[in-house]
């Protein structure tokens, strides 16, 4: 039924009455005529094709055509069920969305090695190769590498500098453990879990270096060591402090062994040895913090400020900090190659503001969040005019059964007159059964379908008001309720700005009113283009969160929306909502277009058992490449959902090391631990970097995607006018 029901928040006296003189009133008050021809604007026509009155003349010929059909078929139009479209309507939307398989995307972007734009991975922390070592007093006994993914062990060239690392982290242990000497830890050094650069085991190193700050951040010891004698670690003279990978391996660590060279107390003093120090690396970070503050190096005291207490810099200003602390440190570390400054910032950012990042270098968009198995509602930015509402609206009831008896008298008067006189009872019947139809036609132009969520911008509605519009279309709407000024809901609005506006460019985001035609609840809220689409959040307070959404409900499968706003809705509105596979919501809308699979393919792989998703090429476009027109910017292209991860050892035994330096004899050639990364996130060099430095960290808002379906709007700024590379 799409009857109009009482609202129990309206009192008795307000229900209307059911009576044959109000109804008849009504019918004579409110009939359009002229709306057979051209419907209002802002509602649609009775029609399945050109339903919209802003076609022109197109919609006139469809009304016209309709009324002719109308009147040829009386006998069956009269009798065709009001209902009959929604019955065919929702079937046809269970089969494109009711068997939506949910797709569940990955986090991190990794370069391709096929020299597309890229391809998902899995981030995580558990390493592919640990070094597993047995301590016998001060020596190293046994050294195994063990791997978490079953593959081939290497050998590094850098053998010997890590062999000495080790040999002095054994004999430094027994400085901290107080006599428990023998044992067997799990160490992560690069040059005994990292295959060489170049090597046939490259994909390794990339897919290990991708997840190098998630390593040391899931360790249980980061150790901390360097040449200079008497050094703390601490002060920007410190070599591993101007180690271009040093942020990401101190960055969120959770405890620190500083292992500090000294002079032994003999005569000479020159025997060098090693103890080692723990301290929690919120105090290691502070104390980073304060030798930064007199070195007057601001962007390192504002990145361990934010380490320390992310509460105390904004995200953007981190950001901006960690950038050009990676510059800084790529001029001083000379063994670091400038296409390494990118890469050594991997695992800082949060995980939005990386892909967001990697938009500047590689062109490509991600969504931002992905809702599995999600509840959404649709959202309806046009009225549609009752054509059966002589057969559902309440107030008509006693019009058609009246009308239904007149018909019925007549009817027996043609037959009689039909079997006595023979044309002229067939006349009588024919005419009653048009009288009919026109009485249907004419209490049509007087209701609206109410069974939809109506989005209203107020500066279409006359005055500003949504249910004034409402009014107008329909004379069921005596009165609304409005939801969310009396109400405990979060306000995702500024009350200030909720007044009338001229056009859209006024103000932006700019307020629209959402409507329940079925009870008359209407919720204000803002939004930065009209929305299509409502997914439910979550509860907070006595009302439901949702998310208001652009979405392409032409393509059910993996489609992704665009945020417009939020609002609070009553409670019910769980019932309304209907089930989806997937819904992600991200910057620039594109969708997943699979290449069609023959029939006689498809009746085959159903036979054999195999699976049609294998033989698919999935593809990536621009939802605007409908037209043609190919997109090459922020967008992705070739892109597959790849990547795994297999259990292996756990970690709660793992102590990573970071070096800077070895500790070797004079004669050894100079070494550095971990000089290359992988750029999960972000692939350019110094210049590059130091380009979007200059260009997006700067002030002023960010400028609209360039290829986005929305750019041809006037005076509309897409985004907030914030600063960082959380914006690019």
């Amino acid at each position: 039924m799409q009857a109009f029901q009482p609202d129990p928040l309206i009192p008795l006296a307000e229900i209307r009455t059911n009576n044959l003189r109000k109804a008849w009133s009504i019918v004579i008050t409110h009939a359009r005529p002229c709306r057979l021809l051209q419907e209002d604007e802002g509602v649609r026509g009775p029609l399945w094709i050109w339903s919209n009155p802003d076609v022109g003349a197109l919609h006139i010929v469809a009304n016209v055509f309709r009324i002719i059909i109308a009147l040829l078929t009386a006998p069956a139009w009269m009798w065709l069920s009001p209902t009959i479209g929604a019955t065919l309507k929702y079937p046809l939307q269970a089969i494109a969305w009711g068997h939506e398989w949910s797709q569940i995307p990955e986090a991190v972007l990794l370069p391709d090695n096929k020299g597309k734009v890229g391809e998902y991975a899995v981030a995580g922390w558990e390493p592919r190769w640990l070094l597993e070592v047995q301590f016998q007093g001060v020596e190293t006994i046994k050294k195994t590498q063990c791997s978490t993914w079953k593959t081939q062990p290497f050998k590094s060239e850098k053998a010997c500098a890590a062999h000495a690392i080790l040999d002095e982290y054994a004999r430094a242990r027994t400085t901290m453990l107080k006599g428990k000497t023998d044992g067997i830890e799990y160490l992560w050094i690069d040059e005994f879990c990292l295959s060489e650069e170049g090597s046939v085991s490259e994909a390794e190193r990339d897919a290990e270096m991708g997840q190098h700050a998630d390593i040391f951040r899931s360790a249980k010891r980061v150790v901390v060591f360097c040449r200079i004698v008497g050094c703390g670690h601490t002060g920007v003279e410190c070599p591993w402090g101007n180690r271009l990978f040093g942020l990401g391996e101190i960055m969120h660590a959770s405890r620190v062994l500083k292992m500090k060279r000294t002079y032994e107390l003999d005569e000479d003093q020159t025997a060098i040895s090693s103890v080692i120090v723990a301290t929690s690396g919120q105090d290691f970070r502070a104390e980073i913090q304060a030798r930064a503050v007199e070195a007057k190096q601001w962007n390192l005291y504002t990145i361990m400020q934010h380490a320390t207490n992310s509460s105390g810099v904004t995200w953007q200003s981190a950001i901006h900090s960690l950038v050009v602390e990676a510059l800084r440190r790529g001029k001083l570390d000379d063994s670091a190659s400038p296409s390494f400054v990118g890469r050594a910032l991997d695992g800082l950012f949060p995980r939005r503001s990386q892909l967001e990042f990697h938009d500047k270098f590689s062109n490509s968009t991600v969504p931002a969040l992905s809702l599995l198995n999600a509840r959404a509602i649709a959202l309806d930015h046009m009225l549609q005019r009752d054509s059966g509402a002589l057969e559902l609206q309440p107030e008509m009831k006693s019009l058609k059964f009246w009308a239904g008896l007149v018909w019925s008298v007549l009817v027996v008067l043609g037959f009689i007159l039909a079997s006595v006189i023979g044309g002229t009872g067939a006349i009588i019947l024919y005419v009653a059964i048009i009288l009919y139809v026109i009485l249907q036609l004419m209490v049509g132009t007087i209701y609206v379908n109410k069974d939809r969520w109506l989005v209203i911008e107020d500066y279409k509605a006359p005055g500003a008001d949504a249910f004034r519009f409402l009014r107008t279309q329909d004379p069921s709407f005596s009165r609304g309720v409005e939801w969310g000024s009396k109400q405990l809901t979060p306000r995702w609005d500024v009350r200030h700005l909720m007044e009338p506006r001229t056009s859209r460019d006024a103000a932006h985001p700019y307020p629209v009113t959402l409507i329940d035609l079925w009870t008359g609840v209407l919720v204000k809220t803002f939004v930065t283009t009209t929305p299509n689409d409502m997914v439910v959040l979550a509860v907070h307070g006595n009302g439901i969160t949702c998310m208001l959404l652009d979405r392409d409900t032409k393509t059910p499968m993996a489609t992704i929306c665009v945020k417009v706003g939020m609002a609070s809705l009553p409670l019910y509105v769980l019932a309304q909502a209907l089930p989806t596979g997937s819904l992600y919501v991200g910057g620039s809308a594109f969708r997943v277009v699979r290449s069609p699979t023959p029939f006689w393919t498809w009746v085959y792989q159903m036979i054999t058992g195999e699976s049609p998703k294998e033989t698919m090429k999935e593809l990536t476009e621009d939802t605007s490449e409908r037209s043609g027109k190919a997109i090459e910017d922020l967008e992705m292209q070739d892109v597959s959902l790849n990547g795994g991860l297999d259990m292996g050892a756990p970690l709660e035994q793992t102590a990573s090391i970071a070096s800077s330096a070895p500790i070797l004899p004079k004669t050894g050639r100079r070494y550095r631990a971990g000089t290359v990364s992988l750029g999960t996130t972000i692939t350019g060099d110094a210049s590059d970097i130091r380009k979007s430095v200059e260009s997006d960290l700067g002030n002023g808002p960010v400028p609209p995607l360039p290829n986005s379906r929305y750019r041809a709007m006037p005076n509309v700024q897409w985004f907030p006018a914030r600063k960082g590379a959380e914006n690019v």
